[in-house]
C-alpha cells in the first residue's frame, strides 16, 4: 500500500508541473474550458426547462410533480421512454 503523503507530494509536482508549463497559455486554456463547459451547460439547462414546463407542469403529460413517488420503481419514466431517448440522442 501507498502511504498517503507519497499521493500528496505526487500530486503536488504534477499540478506545479501543469502549472509552469501552461502559464504562457493559460488565458486560452481557460477560454477553451469555458466554452466547452458553456456549451455543455446549454443543453442540459433546456433539457431540465423542457421537462419542467411541457412534461412536469400541474397538466401536463405526467401530471405535475409527486414527491411522495421519488422511491417507488413502479412510477418512474417507462423504460421504453428511456430506450427511445438513448436511441435518439446518446447513439447520434
Amino acid at each position: 500500500m501507498v502511504p498517503r503523503f507519497f499521493w500528496t507530494i505526487l500530486c503536488f509536482v504534477i499540478y506545479t508541473v501543469a502549472g509552469v508549463a501552461g502559464r504562457e497559455h493559460f488565458s486560452a486554456i481557460l477560454s477553451n474550458f469555458l466554452s466547452i463547459l458553456s456549451y455543455w451547460t446549454a443543453f442540459f439547462i433546456v433539457i431540465v426547462a423542457e421537462e419542467h414546463f411541457i412534461f412536469r407542469r400541474k397538466n401536463g403529460f405526467l401530471g405535475g410533480y409527486n414527491l411522495d413517488d421519488w422511491d417507488s420503481p413502479k412510477r418512474q419514466v417507462p423504460r421504453q421512454a428511456l430506450l427511445v431517448e438513448y436511441l435518439l440522442i446518446d447513439l447520434q
